[in-house]
């Protein structure tokens, strides 16, 4: 059987992004730098790269590069801003290549594989918990496996799942996308099969049992956002009828599998101490370097950096803070100040606004609900989270930006009927 070239670039491409961009914290995961030199290296000079039809609205994606390369004059960790300055050119390379239709289709399908997988390794940890430590085990560390089946087991038997992703948030981060993935084609007018409405059911339960809010809420308040937005009439009654049947799943499941009332709880114990979980004095170090230069900031990445410089002392017991300001806004706010948080807002904000825009326009394609549904990932946990910080989070919001440019370059053809009905 012989592969076309084509084929073999984008499953190459295809390959090192979804390591990248969900393979957590295990082996795969060890060489993240490495993976984004050859994916630079396949965008700049393979045979297949193409940065045809540039327009004049692209060149708003060159601006965080732009601003974090002048901020080098002014930041307090010229190492850390440099290593942004990196990736964010990496993010212009990713974005402005034209891909073909092949490129996207592999990359959902192995998104929604990921996914499933390191679902099927949480319920194996609550089902089989011996055997989902030596898999866990060998995916952290494959030629000597002790420590990590151990570290595994103790979690475990602890209540902490996170599976084959080797770390909760990581997991559920994956699995939020395949959520994502699956409500997307639901409202494209895929035929839901009973094998379809068995995966989300476990990549729902899954994501249940990490305990991880926000990145639970994500999946719901997307597919409620295009509800509102793509159903006709009687959505109203539609979506009492969603919400009853998903009340009563909620109340059901925690009989069926006791373990999933660990995420239940956390939102019924959501006092407002325990909703922001200590992240509010973390926001503030952020807003102290905000009033240090509120103009321009102290420099992309220096977070950390900053914070060592105080009187903070790390609740991990470890010398140094490396887990940034658990906020995107509050931590680009502090970092790059005024002028910064109104570019990173002007590209993420106002290509989300254009993409909703087109919904309520019925001048969709199919990338527009993906790159909602991304954005809302990035967007919406970013309230709470560092999507633009972590690797693997940043790289996967220049995925997003990649569906969505895909999206706002396609004319709508004709009457574009609603595809939800």
């Amino acid at each position: 059987m012989r592969f076309s070239k084509s084929t073999i670039y984008n499953s190459l491409l295809v390959f090192f992004l979804a390591i990248i961009c969900v393979s957590g914290n295990g082996f795969l995961n060890w060489y993240k730098m490495e993976y984004i030199y050859i994916i630079t290296v396949l965008l700049l000079f393979g045979q297949h790269s193409r940065y045809t039809s540039i327009y004049k609205s692209d060149l708003k994606y060159c601006l965080p590069a732009i601003f974090i390369l002048v901020s080098l004059g002014w930041s307090i960790s010229k190492n850390d801003t440099l290593l942004y300055l990196g990736l964010y050119c990496f993010g212009v390379c990713v974005i402005l290549r034209k891909y073909d239709d092949k490129f996207y289709n592999y990359l959902l399908k192995i998104f929604k594989y990921v996914a499933l997988a390191v679902a099927a390794s949480i319920l194996l940890s609550v089902l089989i918990p011996r055997l989902a430590s030596i898999i866990i085990g060998i995916f952290m560390y494959p030629i000597s496996p002790g420590n990590a089946t151990q570290k595994a087991l103790i979690a475990i038997q602890s209540g902490s799942y996170y599976g084959i992703s080797g770390e909760k948030a990581k997991a559920a981060f994956a699995m939020a996308i395949g959520l994502i993935i699956y409500i997307c084609e639901y409202f494209l007018g895929k035929k839901m099969k009973r094998t379809d409405l068995g995966c989300i059911i476990i990549l729902l339960v899954s994501l249940m049992l990490t305990g991880k809010r926000m990145e639970f809420l994500v999946p719901i308040v997307f597919f409620l956002l295009v509800f509102f937005i793509m159903r006709g009439k009687n959505k109203f009654a539609k979506l009492c009828g969603i919400v009853l049947v998903g009340i009563i799943v909620l109340f059901i499941l925690p009989y069926i599998v006791p373990q999933t009332s660990l995420v239940i709880n956390r939102f019924l114990d959501s006092g407002s101490d325990n909703f922001v979980n200590g992240r509010d004095v973390l926001w503030e170090y952020a807003l102290e370097m905000f009033r240090d230069n509120p103009l321009v900031g102290q420099g992309y990445g220096t977070y950390n950096h900053y914070i060592d410089n105080t009187s903070f002392v790390a609740y991990t017991g470890e010398s140094e803070w490396n887990y940034h300001a658990h906020s995107i806004y509050f931590q680009i706010i502090g970092e790059c100040g005024i002028v910064g948080i109104l570019i990173w807002l002007s590209i993420y904000i106002g290509t989300f606004v254009k993409l909703i825009v087109k919904l309520r326009k019925k001048s969709f394609n199919e990338y527009t609900l993906y790159a909602v549904g991304f954005l809302v990932l990035i967007l919406f946990y970013g309230l709470s989270a560092n999507t633009l910080y972590y690797i693997d989070e940043l790289v996967f919001s220049f995925v997003a930006l990649v569906f969505a440019r895909k999206s706002l370059k396609i004319a709508p053809e004709g009457n574009t009927e609603d595809v939800s009905k």
